[in-house]
């Protein structure tokens, strides 16, 4: 039964990504490097990707986002993922192998959460 809770949490990401016009290349270029993130240009070439998906620069845009707040229903989202990357930081650092199961509960709970938000919008 403790299987399918590790594969569980190894499924999760702790991803934060946002994607904008082409044109916007330079800027997000220095954001990516200043949040430790990746950059991606879509086939199009029309779209820029931004992907943070590593703890570290995750602590990063938590300060930045906890200081310059995203605007209307994103705050709620970035909330949910807040709390999901703070308590992946606590698990991680965590030595007690018998806790998994609570964080796994608990992480199926930010992501119902976050899934009853997305079908309201």
């Amino acid at each position: 039964a403790k299987g399918w809770k590790l594969d569980y949490y190894h499924s999760l990401r702790h991803l934060f990504s946002f994607s904008r016009d082409i044109e916007e290349f330079d800027i997000l270029n220095l954001i990516s490097e200043y949040l430790g993130g990746n950059i991606f240009i879509r086939k199009d070439s029309k779209r820029v990707d931004v992907n943070i998906n590593n703890l570290d620069a995750c602590q990063i845009l938590i300060k930045f986002l906890d200081k310059y707040p995203l605007q209307s229903s994103k705050h709620q989202e970035y909330l949910i993922w807040r709390e999901f990357v703070i308590s992946a930081i606590s698990f991680n650092n965590s030595k007690i192998s018998g806790s998994l199961d609570n964080y796994v509960s608990y992480f199926q709970g930010l992501s119902d959460k976050l899934n009853k938000m997305l079908r309201r919008d």
